[in-house]
């Protein structure tokens, strides 16, 4: 089966609840529409029975008027007799406009204003005859007359007993409404149920299906931060699985990077480090010699190139340093040790160096707590740090170095040891103050490298190693104050 890519899953998310939606408010409108016909049908039914009901009681008042004028034979009684026909009139015409619309109703109110009709003819008959001063005793028609009243009548009480029919009908069904009222209520809960069911899978859609994806999406992220081994493939056709394929892909591919880099170091250090430490070497022995029948012009120029194969070696030695850093093949020998005699071996590095420029290095502040660390990376970090101090100091300039205990900002128990290095001199620049630690910079490149013979690898290598041991470095220069570089090392 052809599986889903997000897009078209995110589509059926969203269709079927909708669809569903759609269907159930479909059948409720329709079940709803029905029950308003039903309903305005029944009010109609009662409305003409209700009026079917009147005729009989409008029919006697007739009667009973005409039985008056012939008693009283007065215009009071004619008068009666006369409005008595115009209700009647009246109740035909409600009639035929209640039942208007129905065909079933306006056939029975169509018989019942037929019957009606005759029966207030009749009455306007027999009302004007025996009102007339010049009747003739004898002249009317009394037993026709009764037959056609009793027709009529007939024919009004049998429709109006039909109509009444119809209401009872509509009243016992009802039942079959209150039916239709539990059926929108089994609807409704069916759709609430069909809703909540929908929700809950596509929270579950998301969780498995989506969101454990992605969290396996970002912790190979992460292992790729960590150069780790990503977790297997995620599988399926979407994007996500796209994605992942191509993480995969890269990792691979940083991973045969990381090996070429890996070899291309290994070749810096066996094909070119080595060799040039042997030419420096033979370099330096032929200066040594006085019977090398050297002019100065050649003793000038191999000082020249013992001097640039110097600088060459440093130059490489940091590079593969730099990388075995970052790719973590160099692990860090940890030990305790005391800050003062890392201190004290620095200086005694670097104490030719400083008598060269007139500076004297002092030691301000110093500890005799022990911190596990490696020494000689540390001894590296502090050498550079001091040997930096010494090139861009003023001449004759003290240079102070010292460490003190310091309690962390992170955790009011845990202390680190806080190393410093001090210098009068040029300060540096604020916007250099944190790219002098990246690779290759320098406060001023052009005359820096010129003059110091820097590489601009030195700080870094510095920050890489305090990094490893869990700390930090940083420096604060001003005209005022001069430049303090400090490093901090975890107790």
């Amino acid at each position: 089966m052809r599986q889903l890519n997000l897009e078209q899953k995110g589509f059926l998310a969203l269709c079927v609840p909708l669809v569903i939606q759609i269907v159930s408010i479909a059948i409720l409108v329709t079940i709803l529409f029905e029950q308003r016909n039903n309903y305005l049908h029944e009010a109609k039914i009662h409305e003409v029975a209700r009026l079917s009901a009147l005729t009989p009681k409008a029919l006697l008042r007739c009667g009973q008027a005409c039985v008056y004028v012939n008693l009283a034979n007065n215009p009071e009684g004619a008068k009666r007799a006369f409005e008595s026909i115009a209700n009647l009139k009246e109740v035909a015409t409600k009639l035929n406009q209640a039942a208007e619309g129905d065909e079933i109703l306006s056939a029975h109110t169509t018989r019942i204003d037929a019957a009606i009709r005759a029966l207030i003819q009749e009455f306007t008959q027999y009302s004007a005859e025996v009102t007339n001063p010049n009747r003739q005793i004898g002249g009317l028609d009394k037993e026709g007359m009764r037959r056609r009243l009793n027709a009529a009548t007939d024919i009004m009480l049998a429709e109006a007993s039909a109509i009444s029919e119809m209401e009872n009908s509509s009243s016992q069904s009802w039942g079959h409404s209150l039916y239709s009222v539990e059926t929108i209520i089994a609807l409704v809960a069916i759709g609430t149920a069909l809703t909540l069911l929908n929700a809950l899978s596509t929270a579950y859609f998301f969780n498995r299906d989506i969101s454990q994806r992605l969290d396996a999406i970002c912790k190979n992220v992460l292992r790729i931060s960590q150069q780790k081994s990503l977790l297997a493939p995620i599988g399926g056709n979407d994007e996500l699985a796209a994605l992942d394929l191509r993480f995969h892909k890269m990792a691979r591919a940083l991973n045969q990077a990381s090996n070429e880099k890996k070899v291309f170091t290994e070749l810096l250090e066996d094909r070119l480090r080595k060799p040039l430490i042997e030419f420096k070497a033979v370099v330096a022995q032929l200066l040594e010699q006085e019977t090398n029948n050297l002019t100065d012009q050649g003793r000038e120029r191999l000082a020249g190139a013992n001097q640039a194969s110097q600088r060459l070696i440093a130059l490489l030695g940091e590079l593969i340093d730099i990388e075995n850093l970052q790719s973590g093949s160099i692990v860090l020998r940890k030990a305790e040790l005391n800050p003062t005699d890392l201190i004290n071996q620095s200086i005694v590095l670097l104490r030719e160096m400083a008598l060269a420029k007139g500076c004297e290095i002092k030691i301000v502040s110093a500890t005799e707590t022990m911190i596990v660390a490696d020494f000689d990376r540390l001894l590296r970090v502090l050498t550079n740090l001091i040997a930096n101090a010494i090139k861009f100091s003023d001449n004759g300039a003290a240079i102070a170095v010292g460490c003190q205990i310091k309690a962390s900002s992170q955790s009011a128990e845990g202390k680190f040891l806080e190393f410093f290095v001090q210098n009068k001199g040029k300060p540096i620049p604020e916007d250099m103050q944190e790219k002098i630690f990246l690779r290759f910079e320098q406060v001023d490149q052009k005359s820096d490298t010129k003059k110091q013979a820097g590489t601009g690898l030195g700080l870094f290598i510095c920050k890489e190693i305090v990094t490893a041991h869990g700390g930090q470095i940083w420096v604060n220069s001003t005209a005022s104050g001069g430049t303090i570089f400090s490093f901090t090392i975890p107790q």
